[in-house]
């Protein structure tokens, strides 16, 4: 995939994210360090791979975190919700408008903000 193709990918997953989470009362520039949030947690994940597998370990619930599925070709950011013992598997939602496909199977903490300089 090229370069250009991945960073219009995760543009399009933060706008998606930054709907979900700010309302209308969220300012231009609070969606704005939204969606920066967002986009650093994306290239965090592409380019240092620290995921936990769920078999390991859970993310707190409800805490927006980044999560793999098993037939994904990119992250998402997802909180983990609960356990379906109908299913006996772990279940996510993610903030994006397509469906998951495969069970998520990874996850990794969403990185700090930048530091803001003096």
């Amino acid at each position: 995939m090229s370069n250009e193709k991945r960073e219009q990918q995760m543009m399009d997953a933060a706008d998606m994210y930054a709907d979900e989470v700010c309302d209308e009362s969220c300012t231009g520039a609070h969606v704005a360090e939204t969606i920066n949030d967002f986009c650093a947690g994306w290239r965090a994940a592409d380019s240092h791979p620290n995921w936990i597998s769920v078999d390991e370990e859970l993310p707190e619930k409800g805490k927006d975190v980044l999560v793999w599925s098993s037939g994904s070709d990119e992250p998402m950011v997802g909180y983990y919700w609960h356990w379906n013992w109908q299913r006996k598997q772990h279940m996510f939602d993610v903030y994006n408008d397509r469906k998951i496909r495969g069970n998520i199977t990874h996850w990794m903490p969403l990185p700090q903000p930048p530091r803001k300089e003096d």
